[in-house]
């Protein structure tokens, strides 16, 4: 790959990453990441899918799975998360030969 176009690939990324839906993409992202309460959730679901459930744990990662499908947080980038995929798509739509 000559300079150039490695020069204009990377203006492109700074530019994409100055995009509102980016940046906001990598804020939320980094706010789930550095939550220790969804840190916490996602550390039970871990244990729970490891274990043998009996009643009472198959009740208790039910809960958890809701706490975490119901966090808006979580929920928001969710969203995000497929926006900026779509994103992703369009623009691998216009680079494609």
């Amino acid at each position: 790959m000559n300079d150039l176009i490695r020069s204009d690939l990377k203006t492109i990324k700074e530019l994409i990453c100055e995009e509102e839906l980016v940046k906001e993409y990598v804020k939320v992202k980094s706010q789930i990441d550095s939550s220790p309460y969804i840190k916490s959730l996602k550390n039970e679901m871990k244990f729970y899918k490891k274990c043998e459930m009996n009643d009472e744990e198959r009740e208790n990662y039910y809960n958890t799975k809701n706490k975490l499908d119901s966090d808006p947080l979580l929920s928001n980038f969710e969203n995000l998360k497929k926006e900026v995929e779509q994103f992703k798509r369009e623009i691998k739509e216009i680079l494609e030969l």
